[in-house]
Parts: structure tokens; sequence; C-alpha cells
């Protein structure tokens, strides 16, 4: 993914529509945003975060989405899993609590959202070696990753609880997944998800990557924690708005029956038009990462942001763009 190399990249101007004409009585509400990645200086010390919180203000940017679980880690004291190795600074230092204090003390505030892998944990972290035997995603020919698959309902039963604990521990803005996906179409064949799908399915044989009915079930499960989350979030801290990264390969559809054609939903089952036509994100971020000069990537981009706005989404999409390829 593109923005990984990056320390943080313009997520959008503001929230769609883009041109909208405010209002004499108030202007439209915007999302002017970064994405700061944990593989690259940003939060791991006092002063990465002040200078942070310096350039965000400078830059007019009113929220600043943090990556603080990259592999199955924390960036955060109050957690189950373990505290990040390269967190500069005493023991007891908080970088997440520490910047929530300077940004929303700033004036203007600015928002803070929790930006979380979900599936994507690593083969180095904890979770996954103590778990990925059981846990771990496999592709159809027994190739595994550093996944857990969405199929095996301790995985989701664990991740929702590790997210759930920051939503309690910390007055953040919002909550930002990344990774709520499978890794690609010959994925899930992890032993256990394959024996719960035959038991729900009522087959017996192993579905081939393109079985429409095991296509549906991976789908369904990406789907059902999404689901499941904003639910929790909506009972113990509705002021707390749930996005996620969104998957848009390749050229979007021209029209709201090719949505099953796309790369998002055939691909790596992530049904992210159901999420936000049921409101199961508060918001989501088309990662648009393409190319301006590239005549073919500027036709992708601009169909994907002609879908986005024209497809009953509201004001709910905030297009994510490759700032470093442009």
């Amino acid at each position: 993914m593109i923005r990984k190399a990056l320390c943080a990249i313009v997520i959008a101007a503001s929230v769609l529509p883009l041109s909208a004409v405010p209002s004499q009585a108030a202007a439209a509400p915007q999302y002017r945003a970064l994405w700061v990645d944990a593989f690259h200086p940003g939060i791991k010390s006092a002063a990465q975060i002040e200078k942070l919180v310096t350039d965000a203000k400078r830059a007019n940017v009113n929220t600043l989405i943090v990556q603080v679980r990259k592999r199955g880690d924390a960036y955060f004291n109050k957690s189950i899993e373990p505290r990040a190795s390269d967190i500069q600074g005493p023991i007891d230092f908080d970088p997440l609590d520490y910047l929530l204090r300077l940004a929303h003390s700033s004036t203007p505030r600015i928002e803070v959202h929790a930006w979380v892998n979900v599936y994507f944990t690593g083969e180095s972290s904890l979770v996954y070696s103590l778990h990925g035997s059981v846990w771990g995603n496999k592709a159809n020919d027994g190739v595994g990753s550093g996944f857990l698959d969405p199929g095996v309902p301790e995985v989701a039963i664990y991740t929702h609880r590790v997210f759930m604990d920051l939503v309690r521990n910390y007055d953040i803005d919002g909550l930002h997944l990344d990774y709520v996906r499978y890794p690609g179409v010959t994925w899930g064949y992890n032993n256990s998800a394959i024996e719960l799908y035959k038991l729900q399915a009522g087959v017996t044989r192993t579905p081939g990557p393109a079985d429409p009915t095991w296509q549906a079930w991976r789908r369904a499960r990406v789907t059902n924690f999404v689901r499941d989350l904003k639910h929790d979030l909506e009972l113990e801290k509705p002021s707390v708005k749930l996005s996620a990264a969104l998957i848009c390969y390749g050229g979007g559809p021209f029209d709201w029956g090719g949505w099953v054609y796309t790369s998002a939903y055939s691909g790596v089952f992530q049904d992210w038009r159901t999420w936000l036509t049921k409101g199961y994100l508060d918001f989501g971020v088309p990662m648009n990462y393409d190319s301006d000069w590239n005549p073919q990537q500027k036709e992708w981009f601009d169909r994907w942001m002609s879908f986005d706005k024209d497809n009953g989404f509201g004001s709910r999409v905030v297009v994510g763009v490759g700032a470093l390829l442009n």
C-alpha cells in the first residue's frame, strides 16, 4: 500500500461533495486530514508528536489519523497487546495519550482517529506467534502469511476486544480500520474456517476460490465484523466515528450494478458499498492511489470519484489520494 511509504499523506480536502457551496449560515463541515503511519517518524516520541501537531496546525489540518496498531502491537500503554518496541522515551510514556492532550487542547481543536490494522498482524507479532498456527490465514496452496483469518470466530472475538479496549481507555474521536479484508481471492483456507464453512453451507468438499457461495461466506465474515464493531461502539461510546481505508484497485464501476465486479467486492471480499449504505461506517476512505499523469490511472481515479459521488453515500466518503504520485 502506497501510504506505508510515507510519514503522512493527505486524505482529502473535505467530505463529499467536495465542491459543495456553503450556506449563508455556515460552511459545510470538512475533513482536512493526514494519515500518519507507524513505520516512520510521527508519534514515536514526545518531540515527534509536538512537531506533528505544529505541522498540522500550520497546514490547516483538522484531523490526524494515526497508526497505533501496525503489527499486533500498541502505540498506547493501556492494551492487552505488547507496547511497540520503537517507542522512544520512558516506559510510562504513552504516545496516544500525549497526542490526544496536545491535539485536543490546540486552537482550533484537532481530531485524533486511531488507525488500526485489523487482520494483518505480521508473523513476528505476539498474537501471530501464539495463535498463527490456528488463526492464521492460508492460501489454497497452503502458504501462510502475517494475516489472521476472518473466518475463524476466535479472530473476530480477540480483535473486537482489542479495539473496544482502545475505545474505552482513550478519548479518541474515531477508530479507523485498515486491512479489513482478505489478502486476495485465493485466501481463507484456514482449516478451522473451512470446516466452519462446510458445516454452515452443508457441503463436504473444500470449495475452490471462485465458488460463489464460498466467496459470499468470506465476504460476510468481514462485513459482520464491521457491523458488530459499529453496534458495540454505538452502545458504549457513540461519539466515536468508525471509518475504514477502502480498496479501489484498478477502475471503478460505471454504475451501481458494476459494484460486484470490483476489486473490493470480488477480489478481497470487502463489501464497503454495503458498509456505507447500511451505516456500518460513519465514513469511508477509498484509497484512490493513482497518478494524474498516467492516462489510464487518471481515468480510474475519475471513475471511482464519480461512483463515490453519485451512488447514495451522502457525505460519508472522504477521498484518499496518493499525494506522492503527483
